[in-house]
């Protein structure tokens, strides 16, 4: 269905799975040493040759730049990154994401899954974190879940760096605004009204918030000081 909704019915995807944190789109050697790692969503439930060959080829490529422009679809996974970075989804840099090959244009991109671990959630378990590096993800920002080769290639190829400043930026500007999403935040919290204290009650005080509506203000102020704090870590990369 998600596949349709998308114009992309032909698609092989995969699917990373935890894999001893080693679905993170390394090259694995050989196509059945992806089998612990991925599942094969579209096609043969043996069959990883196209994600090995793609892992494959990005470790290979001398040249990123090119290898990205033939081999990926940049518009797409630039924004990938930019949505990562703004909810801050540190988990899912060897897992908890979609590989998907686009059959008409021959181009992968990266799909999101299980976005839980996000908007404030850090893997310390404290719910207060907005401090992630927009890079989070390249070998230098790894976290308990490791690190992606693709993002890092990404990042290290210097027009593409450019391009997910730039993108993010713009993001931070137009979209991730406490003026488009509080209000946003607001209607969704009415809709929780009758359910809301029955929920909490029952389930208790999940990171520590004295009230569900408390647990509201705490998204708000999130989306504040990480708009905040992205606005300032890109400055310096400008």
């Amino acid at each position: 269905d998600f596949l349709k909704k998308w114009k992309m019915d032909d698609a092989v995807l995969y699917k990373a799975v935890s894999g001893a944190h080693r679905s993170d789109e390394r090259d694995l050697g050989s196509p059945h040493a992806y089998a612990g790692n991925y599942q094969n969503e579209t096609g043969e439930e043996d069959d990883f040759v196209a994600i090995h060959a793609f892992c494959r080829g990005l470790e290979a490529a001398s040249n990123k730049e090119a290898f990205f422009k033939e081999h990926v679809n940049i518009t797409q996974l630039t924004n990938y990154l930019c949505a990562n970075a703004v909810v801050q989804h540190w988990d899912s840099f060897s897992k908890n994401h979609y590989m998907a090959k686009d059959r008409p244009s021959n181009q992968w991109m990266a799909i999101p899954w299980d976005v839980d671990r996000t908007l404030g959630d850090h893997w310390n378990w404290s719910f207060d974190r907005y401090d992630l590096s927009p890079f989070q993800g390249a070998r230098e920002y790894n976290g308990p879940t490791g690190w992606n080769r693709m993002m890092d290639a990404y990042w290290k190829t210097p027009s593409l760096r450019k391009l997910y400043v730039n993108r993010l930026s713009e993001v931070l500007t137009k979209f991730f605004t406490e003026e488009r999403l509080y209000p946003r935040i607001d209607q969704l919290a009415r809709g929780l009204e009758e359910i809301g204290d029955y929920d909490f009650n029952h389930w208790g005080k999940m990171g520590g918030a004295s009230s569900w509506q408390a647990a509201v203000d705490d998204v708000k102020q999130y989306v504040k000081k990480r708009r905040a704090f992205l606005q300032k870590e890109i400055g310096r990369s400008q």
